[in-house]
């Protein structure tokens, strides 16, 4: 392997953010009720997690393929009432007839021209950070007020959801300098909120974002209290909009707000399918699992197959041709992806059954963590796995990286790209004799000082200048719901929101900036999540630099993917 150094101890632009959130939302947890425990995964589209159906006559919910969610006129169909405890309610929001279609603004409100609140290319909205929408003039007049429940003429009422902590997990993130507190958190949101109504058009309107703290218990996970917690929440507040930074877990909760009428945000890499199934109400920042699984299908196929296992840690394994095993969590979310990459590994794109061994799922009880992670070990050595990927929560590798050692297996790990597995911070708590094996596709950006990240930008933007350094990913939540708010326009809508949202041009990614530290954003039919490429990365456990700790660790990017089927390698491959 060719040398190289550790990244930066900067926060990357999805990461380092309210992290104890999100592990307390993703360590393995009991309870999966059966329907959700299936083999196959998910229901199929038009289908709630619970087997029953997400919306009545929601668009896209019939499950056909190459549906155009782009097309006028698109309607959420039929839902439940604010609060209501049933399906198929007719939406009752202000603006929303019984069939689910929007009525128009009423007034006469429309666009100056005025580009003096753009950036001063007129192109784009603002320039202070690297992302953000599309210039839209500014807009004077009625813009037809309560179109929606959560928007008056005034305000639109977005909720940030923080579910309960856990001393545990936050005891461990302390270790590396992740935690942070509620207060920390709020003030960063109110510095990101005058950002954007500083910046952004939303016609008349400010956003009125609003923090709710959650009362059901994540670990093991209260499945029937989301679904209520959600009700209540509703009933409360009306909101327009929620988003919750979490991982692959609780799919009741974004089920149950869309089935509600209310666009929701998050719930890392589930599958485009689900996606697609909750139109035009479900989005996220990071990208899905089914074209996680992709780039990394992509990635094997292209680099590894067909080659012996030369990164490994064991000589005896780095002799041996290469066998990829998939390790992942009963959630239906995960094993999905998990089955999707086996069959694209398996002959459904590159290569043989031989290549690869049936997933292998890991029961989801963190009192039992280390104990199953020892019997998944057992099975994936006796497999003969040279190559174990990981698609899980960042917790995971903590117990199998440590079950491997134990055991005396040092295969190599391909990195999946998901769940923050491939972050810096949270690579130093993995057993580093295993992970001095890692890399692979990595969907985050290349690590920037603090202070030239976008959530600082935005910040200083405002006269801010001490929100604590994992901003990044709050910023990158509450970016996406500002951008889809205002390219929804002045009537604002689930399908308004859907239509602007869908319809905007890429933006970011190696392929047109060249910049290592822009990821590519890219909405379009069938695809509900922001984040598109990948890049290669390689862990060294050693690597330091200045600023630095000498116990740090970290990852050198070494590429840029626009993937699948566009993989930049660098002239020496780390896939040797």
């Amino acid at each position: 392997m060719p040398p190289v150094t550790a990244a930066r101890r900067y926060a990357p632009l999805l990461a380092l953010a309210a992290l104890q959130v999100l592990i307390v939302a993703v360590v393995p947890s009991k309870g999966q009720p059966s329907a959700l425990d299936s083999l196959t995964g998910l229901p199929g589209a038009g289908q709630g997690v619970d087997g029953g159906p997400v919306a009545e006559g929601l668009p896209g919910a019939e499950g056909v393929p190459g549906a155009d969610p782009l097309a006028p006129g698109g309607t959420a169909g039929q839902v439940e009432s604010p609060g209501g405890a049933g399906g198929g309610g007719a939406a009752t929001a202000p603006g929303a007839t019984a069939d689910g279609a929007t009525s128009a603004p009423s007034g006469a409100g429309g666009s100056t021209g005025d580009r003096s609140k753009c950036a001063k290319d007129g192109q784009r909205q603002q320039d202070v950070t690297l992302t953000g929408p599309p210039c839209m003039p500014r807009f004077t007049g009625d813009n037809g007020g309560a179109t929606y429940q959560g928007v008056t003429a005034k305000e639109i009422t977005v909720l940030r959801y923080r579910p309960q902590s856990n001393a545990q997990v936050d005891a461990i993130l302390r270790t590396q300098g992740l935690a942070s507190s509620p207060e920390e958190e709020d003030h960063a949101m109110r510095a990101f909120a005058a950002f954007f109504e500083k910046r952004y058009e939303h016609h008349g309107r400010k956003i009125k974002w609003v923090t709710v703290q959650g009362e059901c218990q994540i670990s093991p996970p209260d499945l029937p209290c989301f679904r209520d917690e959600a009700k209540r929440l509703n009933a409360e507040h009306k909101p327009f909009g929620i988003f919750w930074m979490n991982s692959t877990t609780q799919a009741e909760f974004f089920d149950q707000w869309s089935r509600l009428g209310v666009v929701n945000v998050g719930g890392w890499h589930f599958p485009a399918s689900f996606n697609q199934a909750l139109r035009p109400f479900h989005y996220d920042v990071f990208m899905d699992g089914t074209r996680t699984v992709n780039v990394i299908a992509d990635y094997w196929c292209k680099k590894m197959r067909g080659k012996n296992a030369a990164l490994a840690g064991d000589p005896t394994l780095q002799a041996k041709p290469r066998k990829l095993g998939i390790l992942t969590q009963v959630y239906p979310e995960t094993r999905k992806n998990a089955l999707e990459l086996y069959r694209l590994v398996s002959g459904g794109r590159c290569g043989s059954r031989a290549e690869v061994a049936e997933p292998v799922y890991t029961p989801s009880d963190i009192a039992r963590g280390q104990e199953t992670a020892n019997v998944a070990v057992q099975k994936l050595k006796a497999e003969g796995v040279t190559t174990l990927v990981i698609i899980s929560d960042p917790i995971n590798p903590t117990f199998t990286t440590t079950a491997a050692t134990r055991q005396r297996w040092f295969p190599e790990h391909l990195l999946s790209g998901s769940g923050l597995i491939d972050y810096d911070a949270l690579g130093r708590l993995y057993d580093q004799n295993q992970w001095r094996n890692a890399f692979g596709p990595s969907q985050l950006a290349e690590p920037t000082p603090l202070g030239s990240t976008d959530a600082f930008k935005a910040a200083r933007d405002v006269g801010v200048t001490n929100i604590y350094s994992g901003a990044n990913l709050l910023w990158s939540y509450m970016n996406l719901m500002a951008t889809a708010l205002q390219v929804a326009g002045p009537t604002v809508t689930p399908q308004t929101l859907e239509r602007g949202l869908l319809a905007l041009p890429p933006s970011g990614g190696w392929e047109r900036t060249k910049n290592p530290s822009s990821v590519l954003v890219k909405y379009g039919p069938n695809d509900y999540t922001a984040v598109e490429d990948a890049r290669q990365a390689v862990w060294n456990p050693t690597a330091r630099r200045s600023r630095r700790p000498a116990r740090s660790s970290g990852c050198r990017w070494r590429s840029r993917c626009s993937c699948p089927g566009r993989c930049r390698s660098a002239s020496s491959s780390t896939a040797r």
